[in-house]
């Protein structure tokens, strides 16, 4: 299958230049369900590969494809049956998990993409799927027959190839990229968070030759990490960036990490406050919420409801959760589960 991609990828950039350009820079036309249909069997036939498409209408079909393509990843497609425009996307998972399907049926990451805040959702699918919903969307599936033989470098060069679709709600034709430039991984290293990660033992010091160098914590949370004996864990990105942020110990079923923004040293013992896990953290909940100025800790308000807080300081939930939980600083507030003596 790699050495088929290899000559695909190359048939495919032998006039790169000329090809893919930003899409922004050219007119967008609706397509009839009928036409893209056909565009997607010509690119299968074209390229010899398997003639296969799953199709779902997401108004109805959204739980037989939760349970066909749970855990598995690949190619898709979007097509709004509104408007006739579409997108072409690739994920490590469709859906369970960190599936990259399952952020389009969260108002909140859609919203948040839409406005800025995120990069969960490309802009122009988000502005289609708040306008229209995501039910009026029909999904695509062009290469099922591939969905569970991927990792990253591999689906990246399929979504490449889908690109030859032309789709309308994509910003540019070049994968990865908002811009028209495809960006190497070098310089995606660059400008990620750099981290480093630690197992722990049970005194809570670090074990020796332990130390893993991580680029990037949306990027590790899709991934997952893997300890030194090759116990793979999945983690969502709020845990990952709170455990990260808060300097506290992550524990898992059989093991403990610390995740450091610098270097630490071999046998290094941690405070073991730093230890936090799912249940210690629940049991300080309450219903009401404490808001506090972070710096100066002086009281501000307190309100006796999540969606109260919500509204009151225009915080999505998803962030008001992270942030209750970590106890983290948000827009200058600490807003706390229990009144701070």
């Amino acid at each position: 299958m790699t050495t088929a991609l290899i000559k695909i990828i190359k048939r495919i950039y032998f006039n790169s230049s000329d090809f893919f350009i930003p899409i922004t820079t050219i007119t967008k036309y609706p397509i009839l369900f009928t036409s893209l249909i056909q565009r997607i069997k010509d690119i299968q036939e074209r390229y010899s590969l398997h003639p296969d498409i799953k199709v779902y209408n997401l108004n109805t079909d959204k739980a037989k494809a939760q349970q066909e393509l749970a855990n598995k990843g690949g190619v898709y497609v979007l097509w709004c049956k509104t408007t006739g425009m579409f997108y072409v996307g690739s994920a490590l998972r469709f859906f369970t998990n960190k599936g990259r399907l399952t952020d389009y049926f969260m108002p909140g990451r859609v919203k948040a993409s839409l406005e800025g805040n995120s990069t969960k959702v490309s802009k122009d699918l988000a502005s289609a799927i708040f306008t229209y919903g995501i039910e009026s969307f029909t999904l695509l599936i062009p290469q099922y027959n591939i969905s569970s033989k991927l990792d990253k470098a591999t689906i990246q060069g399929w979504e490449q190839l889908w690109m030859m679709l032309s789709p309308t709600l994509n910003r540019s034709l070049m994968v990865s990229s908002n811009s028209g430039t495809m960006m190497s991984e070098e310089d995606r290293m660059k400008i990620s968070t750099m981290f480093y990660q630690y197992e722990i033992d049970n005194d809570n010091a670090i074990i020796p030759k332990t130390e893993k160098i991580l680029f990037g914590l949306k990027e590790t949370s899709r991934i997952g990490i893997t300890s030194m004996d090759n116990t793979h864990y999945s983690i969502q990105y709020d845990t990952l960036k709170g455990h990260f942020d808060s300097k506290m110990i992550w524990v898992t079923s059989q093991h403990k990490f610390y995740f450091s923004a610098e270097p630490l040293t071999s046998n290094l013992i941690l405070n073991s406050v730093n230890v936090n896990t799912e249940l210690e953290l629940s049991d300080k909940r309450s219903r009401g919420i404490w808001v506090y100025n972070a710096n100066t800790k002086e009281f501000i308000s307190y309100e006796s409801s999540v969606k109260d807080c919500e509204m009151k300081y225009n915080i999505s939930r998803t962030h008001l959760k992270r942030v209750r939980k970590y106890n983290q600083a948000y827009q200058g507030k600490l807003f706390c589960n229990h009144k701070l003596k």
